[in-house]
C-alpha cells in the first residue's frame, strides 16, 4: 500500500502532470506548494471535502458536480489513480470500440444486434453497492477509503444520490462497479461481440435467443439500482445473406423499444449510423458508417442557431467564426490542460466511410448550410437574407463539412474567442 501513500511527493508529481497550467514551476510558485500543504493538512484535519468543496450547476436536465479547491482536485487525482492500481482499470476507446464493431458486423452470419442505454446511470447506483465495493476493499488503504467516503458523504449531504455527476472519481468508480456485469456478459456462450461506452451498450449475439427474455435476463445483471431505458432500447435482427433482396419486415415492437428484422437496418451508437448491406466485400458484408442521425441534428441546430444570433447582433465575423469552428478541426486540452486531444468534423467521426462522405449527413449539413446563404424560402433566411451582403456570403460559401472532412482543416482560437463562439448554442 505504500503506492497509495498521500505523501508531499506524491501530490507534487500529481500536480505537475495533471495541473501544468498551475505548476510551471515548484520553487517559483508559492501557490502551488501551498496547494499540495494545504492539501496534506485538510487530509490530516479531515475538513478536505468540507461544505464549500463541492458546487452543482444544472447541465441539459442534470445536475453536474464540480470540486471548487485545487487541494481537492488534487486528491481527487490521486484517490483515481489508487482506485485504478487496485481495480486494474483499463478503458477501451471509442475509437477502438467502433473499429472492431465494424468488423464483428461484416460477418456472414444471421445474429441479433443489441443497442441499449442505462437510465440515469451514475445517479442510480444504490449507496449499498458503493459501499460494499469499494469502502470495504482492504486493497485499498485506508486513508484511500476514507477520503472516498468523506467525498461521498459530502456529496449525499447535498442530496445526491449514486456517483456524481461531472466529477472524474465517478467514472472510474461506475467503471469498478460495472466490472461483474462486463465480465457476466462478455462470458455468455453465444456472445460475438460486447462493448460498452460509459451507459452505451451494444451486445451481438447468435439468433438463438428470444428477444425480450434475453434483455430481461441481462437487465437481472445490471448492479442494483440500475435499468435499461426503454425509449433508447433498439434490437435488429440481422438475417442470414441469400441474395440482394434489400427488403426489411417488422418483426414487432416491445413496449417502447424497437425490434426489427431486416437485411438493410439502420442502427446509430457511439455517434454513427451503421448500414449492414447484403452485397458483399470479399466475402464478407458490406458495412457502411455514416454521422449518426441525432449528431446531424445537432449540426443543423448549431447552424441555424449561430445564424439566429447574425440576425440579432449583426457580426459577420463571429458568423464566420463559428460556421469555421463547425466545419473545421481544432485541438482541445483536457485534464486541467495536461491532455492535448484533436477533434472537430473529421477527428470526432474518423470512420465515416469515404462514400458516406459526399452523399451521407456531411452532405445534408452542407445543403443546410448553403441554403441559409442562399435561399430566402424560410422565415429566418428571409430575416437574415438582407444582412448578407455578397462579399460575407463569399467568405461564407467556402466552408463545407464535406471538405473538412475530407482535407481534415485546421483552425486555431483563444479560450477567449472559443467562449464567445460556442456561447449562443449553450441553452
Amino acid at each position: 500500500m505504500e503506492k497509495q501513500a498521500f505523501s508531499e511527493i506524491t501530490l507534487s508529481q500529481i500536480l505537475r502532470k495533471f495541473f501544468p497550467k498551475e505548476s510551471v514551476n515548484n520553487q517559483q510558485d508559492t501557490n502551488t506548494c501551498n496547494a499540495v500543504k494545504m492539501a496534506l493538512e485538510r487530509i490530516e484535519n479531515k475538513s478536505l471535502f468540507d461544505e464549500d468543496s463541492i458546487s452543482s450547476f444544472s447541465l441539459k436536465n442534470n445536475t453536474v458536480y464540480q470540486l471548487n479547491s485545487l487541494e481537492a482536485k488534487i486528491i481527487e487525482r490521486k484517490i483515481i489513480l489508487n482506485l485504478k492500481q487496485v481495480f486494474n482499470i483499463q478503458t477501451v476507446s471509442r475509437a477502438a470500440i467502433v473499429q472492431r464493431l465494424k468488423l464483428i458486423l461484416a460477418e456472414c452470419v444471421p445474429y441479433m444486434v443489441y443497442r441499449l442505454d442505462i437510465k440515469q446511470f451514475f445517479e442510480s447506483f444504490h449507496s449499498e453497492v458503493i459501499e460494499k465495493t469499494i469502502y470495504n476493499d482492504i486493497r485499498l488503504s485506508p486513508q484511500t477509503r476514507r477520503l472516498v467516503k468523506d467525498l461521498f458523504g459530502r456529496y449525499k449531504s447535498l442530496k445526491g444520490s449514486g456517483c456524481p455527476r461531472g466529477l472524474a472519481i465517478s467514472s472510474v468508480i461506475t467503471e469498478i462497479l460495472m466490472q461483474n456485469f462486463d465480465a457476466a456478459i462478455r462470458n455468455l456462450s453465444n456472445c460475438f461481440f460486447y462493448a460498452r461506452y460509459v451507459d452505451d451498450i451494444i451486445i451481438i449475439i447468435s439468433k438463438t435467443e428470444n428477444t425480450n427474455e434475453f434483455k430481461g435476463n441481462i437487465e437481472k445483471l445490471l448492479p442494483m439500482g440500475l435499468k435499461f431505458n426503454e425509449q433508447k432500447t433498439k434490437i435488429v435482427d440481422i438475417l442470414k445473406n441469400k441474395g440482394n433482396d434489400n427488403s426489411f419486415k417488422n418483426k414487432g415492437k416491445t413496449q417502447k423499444s424497437t425490434v426489427v428484422q431486416t437485411k438493410n437496418n439502420p442502427f446509430e451508437y457511439l455517434g454513427y449510423k451503421y448500414i449492414i448491406c447484403e452485397e458483399l466485400e470479399e466475402g464478407n458484408r458490406k458495412i457502411i458508417v455514416d454521422m449518426a442521425d441525432k449528431k446531424c441534428s445537432k449540426y443543423q441546430f448549431k447552424i441555424i442557431r449561430a445564424f439566429y444570433d447574425f440576425y440579432r447582433n449583426k457580426d459577420c465575423k463571429l458568423l464566420e467564426d463559428r460556421i469555421k469552428f463547425l466545419t473545421c478541426n481544432y485541438k482541445i486540452t483536457k485534464n486541467y490542460g495536461s491532455t492535448e486531444v484533436l477533434a472537430g468534423i473529421y477527428f470526432n467521426y474518423p470512420e465515416i466511410s469515404e462514400e458516406q462522405v459526399e452523399q451521407g449527413n456531411l452532405k445534408k449539413l452542407d445543403k443546410l448550410l448553403q441554403a441559409m446563404l442562399l435561399s430566402n424560402k424560410s422565415r429566418l433566411t428571409k430575416l437574415i437574407s438582407p444582412l448578407l451582403k455578397q462579399e460575407i456570403k463569399n467568405n461564407l460559401i467556402k466552408y463545407s463539412f464535406v471538405q473538412g472532412h475530407k482535407k481534415k482543416t485546421f483552425i486555431k482560437f483563444d479560450p477567449k474567442r472559443l467562449a464567445e463562439i460556442k456561447k449562443c448554442w449553450e441553452h
